[in-house]
Formats: structure tokens, C-alpha cells, sequence
């Protein structure tokens, strides 16, 4: 016989602390504007402004 999915007993204080610690929570992502490093060297700030132009 399967046994119950549910617990037949009230959970521990532990038992639901490891159980929101565990649980899935979303989350909000907060944008962060990133600033934008350009290298000293000329080829590679080319390189870097002609893929953020993509």
C-alpha cells in the first residue's frame, strides 16, 4: 500500500524552516545599467561598440 502523501502528523518547527529554506520563491530581478568600459586600444574598442551595435 502507498503511504499518504501528506504528513498525518503537525510538522516541527524544523521540519518547516527546512521547508521554506527548500521551497521555491521567486524572486524579483532588478535591472542594473551596467556602465560601459571602453579599452584604451583603438582596435579593440572597434571591436567592442561593432557587437554592442548587434
Amino acid at each position: 500500500m502507498t503511504p499518504p502523501i501528506a504528513p498525518t502528523s503537525e510538522l516541527s518547527e524544523a521540519d518547516k524552516a527546512t521547508r521554506r529554506a527548500s521551497s521555491y520563491v521567486r524572486t524579483v530581478v532588478v535591472p542594473v545599467q551596467e556602465t560601459l568600459h571602453l579599452p584604451a586600444d583603438p582596435a579593440a574598442r572597434r571591436r567592442l561598440m561593432a557587437q554592442r551595435r548587434v
